[in-house]
């Protein structure tokens, strides 16, 4: 299942009020695409605190030492600054994907 705009209340509450075995294994989101960068890092927060061993990969352009701090303290399972190359998408998820134990693979 793929959702290009996780940002929509639609997309982000269905997410939250997802049963955890229809979730993806792993996200990946720009909290910036929120309507404000603290509402995204909430969301992420949220997220990872409703479900912890969903992996959470943010991608930003918004590349900042606070920004990593805060994205990493939101839970998040890696930052990934934009513009990001297809190659280290996939060996994040590979990472992410080897701690989950899900038959097939679903990205958010």
């Amino acid at each position: 299942r793929l959702v290009s705009d996780w940002s929509s209340d639609v997309c982000s509450s269905d997410l939250m009020h997802s049963h955890p075995s229809t979730l993806p294994d792993v996200v990946m989101i720009d909290p910036n695409y929120a309507a404000s960068l603290e509402d995204g890092l909430a969301f992420i927060t949220e997220l990872t605190h409703q479900f912890p061993l969903l992996p959470v990969i943010v991608a930003t352009d918004e590349d900042t030492l606070s920004n990593r701090v805060n994205i990493l303290r939101s839970g998040s399972y890696a930052f990934l600054p934009k513009p990001v190359h297809a190659s280290q998408i996939l060996e994040t998820i590979s990472h992410c994907s080897a701690r989950t134990t899900l038959p097939t693979s679903r990205i958010l």
